[in-house]
């Protein structure tokens, strides 16, 4: 949508200079009456490109975040078929994403971290999607890109895990 629009937007400046008189005395000066065209040709790819590496950079930052959601919501789920209450829910709920959280780089970087923490945080799925977004945020595409990768893989297997843990709780609740 960001390409179609500034594509086809991208003569409505020449038009307003053709309207306003700023063309015609712009084709008076000693200048290629190429190099207006090709100008604005480099100047609607050059912004279009930009708005397209932002988009990119969000859209990989939504893809983890989802892929890291459909894990939780599936462990969520499964919690929901296995518990009888709702105190037994969030006790559970209150059980895990404290650990979770703590045992992650959210709020530590892995290299601060004590030994057995950095190591037990290397398993833990919100490290990863963490370790990948913050140096698309920070540092951009250069430094991100490679992990990315590596990142969704293991977002595929955690969700995998996790729904096939999902759909067994529901299969003994419902059996």
């Amino acid at each position: 949508m960001t390409v179609l629009n500034n594509g086809l937007a991208g003569g409505v400046d020449l038009l307003f200079d053709k309207e306003n008189g700023f063309l015609e005395r712009l084709m008076s000066t000693p200048i290629h009456r190429t190099s207006v065209i090709l100008s604005r040709f480099i100047f609607v790819m050059a912004i279009t490109s930009m708005q397209v590496l932002v988009i990119l950079g969000v859209a990989t930052i939504l893809l983890i975040g989802m892929m890291f959601g459909v894990g939780l919501t599936a462990i969520s789920m499964a919690m929901a078929f296995s518990v009888k209450s709702h105190g037994d829910f969030f006790s559970v709920l209150g059980f895990l994403s404290l650990p979770m959280i703590f045992l992650s780089s959210a709020l530590v970087p892995l290299t601060a971290m004590p030994g057995w923490m950095s190591f037990l945080a290397q398993f833990n799925p919100m490290t990863w999607a963490i370790d990948a977004v913050r140096p698309l945020i920070l540092s951009g595409w250069t430094e991100a890109l490679p992990h990315v990768g590596m990142v969704v893989l293991v977002m595929l297997v955690f969700d995998a895990l996790c729904l096939y843990g999902g759909a067994k709780a529901f299969r003994r609740a419902m059996g």
